[in-house]
């Protein structure tokens, strides 16, 4: 069947239309719309760090290992812990051990708990430093900036361990840091909580 020369104008502009609304489709789905997002299933997460005074050649806190929790239960209090390396005294428990890519940076996903085991380690510090009043320099302590946390580590005394549980409710950046006067460089003792949306 032939089409007459007539209708060559209604036609070229009908399929320039059901090209721009397939376009504009695609536009709205991909870009407008938003995604729902395949979200990784909460965990436990245990970090396991050391905190050392700020000054050199120490650097403050250092995350040493870190695992997932596989137990339904809380894991032990690090009161229970006497070596150096506390994954030693995980006998018969079990969690599976995760690759640290940063030394400072707790990284996790909302709605994962997390518990720090922190070991305080009593770093002398150099003799050009002036000594520090009594309150001073007697451990290290945790807690976050930006996320109230139930159980602060306010004091972890020297050559001890210190743990706290919480879960992580919202996406973002938080700095964690030293909360016991340690060293003339308290101050600078910080790390970095950084937390994803999704898995």
């Amino acid at each position: 069947m032939q089409v007459s020369k007539k209708h060559f104008p209604v036609v070229g502009l009908l399929s320039l239309v059901l090209v721009g609304v397939a376009v504009g489709s695609v536009y709205y789905y991909q870009f407008v719309v938003p995604h729902a997002r395949t979200c990784a299933l909460p965990v436990h997460r245990i970090i396991f760090m050391k905190a050392l005074v700020q000054e050199a050649p120490f650097n403050g806190f250092s995350i040493v290992g870190e695992g997932i929790w596989n137990l339904t239960s809380l894991p032990p209090a690090a009161a229970n812990y006497t070596s150096q390396d506390p994954r030693l005294n995980f006998t018969g428990i079990r969690f599976t051990n995760t690759t640290v890519t940063n030394l400072k940076t707790i990284q996790t996903n909302v709605g994962d708990t997390i518990t720090v085991y922190m070991l305080s380690v009593n770093a002398t510090i150099p003799p050009q430093w002036v000594a520090t009043p009594p309150a001073q320099g007697l451990g290290h302590g945790f807690g976050i900036d930006q996320f109230k946390i139930p159980n602060e580590l306010r004091l972890v005394e020297w050559e001890t361990w210190g743990s706290t549980t919480f879960t992580v409710t919202r996406e973002g950046f938080a700095t964690y840091r030293c909360l016991h006067d340690c060293s003339p460089s308290h101050g600078q003792m910080t790390g970095s909580l950084a937390v994803s949306g999704c898995g």
